[in-house]
């Protein structure tokens, strides 16, 4: 027979159109998959780039950080102290009234237990007031009892308590937030009316080492070269022609201040003896009266004007050779009057209150700082120090109401 007389049917044609589907599937799922796989390995390798970078990064900060701590070793045991006599006078003179609060703030912070936070600090002169709040993790524990362990850990902290006289509870108030119990409370730190000089801390070796150095610097410069220096300075005139022309431009008869005046300002620059950038820049204070008349040679003749030289060298920070036992007598033999208030305190409330009785708005600025530095209302500690506010008119009137 043959095969053109028959019809051929392919009966598995849906079998093998099932099939393909099912193997196109298969095959997009393993593509898919693939690209997933491939996504991940990508990624991976980013992330693993990115971690290399960064610790590479670290690596070279931590090298950088070694290097300067090394060089500042380095410096450190090259670096020679130049300190004179007078350098340390001052620091100790200024350790009388300093207080570390950078220290004791670090201090602070590594007093307060874990579950306490410090939320408010307020220093007034006198003062230090601490506010915080602490959780209560067990009810059975007692209000007082917190208090108590916080205050005790100030007190055992010798560094810290060194400028304090006692502390003591203010208020207190337990707080109940999302069934958790808190207590909020204040404290208060009172100075102590005579700080104790943290100079004096210093080894006795220290200070040794440093008379050695400023005597071996003494003995190294040869004295004819002193002569010398001597004879030339003698021999220069004292202020130059320019001094003189702008100290006597500046116009302060029948009383007047000066303070703010264009001849004032040229005056000081020309003088160095404040800049542009100086709070005291343009005011007619002790300093720049001290040098306005060294440059006029104008002398002191009446007592009260001696009186007025002598404190204004106190309130600038110059002293005479020559009057310093007299001086250092003074500070031993330092008498008050019968309400406790000293006479450099009196005299210098009576140049304010004549300050201001002249008509001044603001009186000489040193003035201000040396009084409430000697009234104990503010240091250079204090961001009011200097400034004529409500507490030293107060003092100013009670100082002066004494002597009535």
């Amino acid at each position: 027979m043959k095969s053109e007389n028959f019809i051929l049917i392919n009966l598995n044609q849906n079998i093998s159109r099932a099939r393909k589907v099912a193997q196109k599937e298969q095959r997009d799922k393993w593509i898919i998959f693939g690209l997933i796989c491939l996504s991940f390995i990508g990624l991976t390798a980013w992330f693993f780039q990115i971690n290399n970078n960064f610790n590479k990064l670290i690596q070279a900060r931590e090298g950088t950080i070694e290097n300067i701590k090394s060089t500042t070793a380095k410096l450190k045991k090259d670096a020679k102290i130049n300190l004179s006599k007078g350098d340390i006078i001052s620091s100790y003179d200024l350790g009388k009234r300093h207080i570390p609060w950078s220290r004791k703030l670090i201090q602070l912070s590594e007093m307060t237990p874990y579950n306490m936070c410090i939320t408010n600090l307020v220093y007034d002169t006198k003062f230090l007031y601490i506010s915080a709040i602490s959780k209560i993790e067990d009810e059975n524990q007692k209000e007082q009892q917190i208090l108590n362990d916080f205050m005790s850990l100030i007190k055992s902290n010798e560094d810290f308590y060194k400028e304090f006289d006692k502390i003591k509870i203010k208020k207190s108030t337990k707080v109940e937030r999302d069934s958790q119990s808190y207590l909020s409370f204040e404290i208060s730190a009172k100075l102590k009316k005579k700080l104790k000089n943290r100079m004096d801390e210093i080894p006795v070796g220290l200070i040794d080492d440093l008379n050695n150095i400023d005597k071996e610097e003494r003995k190294s410069k040869p004295k004819t070269e002193s002569k010398q220096k001597k004879k030339e300075e003698e021999k220069k005139p004292k202020y130059s022609d320019d001094s003189i022309r702008l100290a006597k431009a500046i116009n302060i008869t029948n009383g007047n201040d000066p303070s703010g005046s264009k001849e004032v300002k040229q005056f000081q620059q020309e003088l160095n003896i404040y800049s542009s950038d100086d709070i005291q820049y343009g005011y007619w204070d002790s300093k720049t009266i001290l040098v306005y008349n060294d440059v006029l040679e104008i002398k002191a003749e009446t007592s009260w004007e001696k009186e007025y030289k002598n404190i204004n060298k106190m309130l600038a920070g110059v002293e005479e050779k020559s009057n310093k036992n007299q001086n250092s007598k003074a500070e031993k033999n330092n008498t008050r009057d019968k309400n406790g208030y000293d006479k450099l305190t009196i005299k210098i409330a009576y140049e304010i209150a004549g300050q201001i009785g002249a008509g001044a708005q603001i009186p000489d600025l040193d003035l201000i700082k040396r009084f409430q530095e000697l009234t104990y209302i503010a240091t250079e500690n204090d961001s009011w120090y200097g400034i004529f506010n409500n507490e030293t008119i107060e003092k100013l009137g009670e100082v002066m109401r004494t002597q009535e």
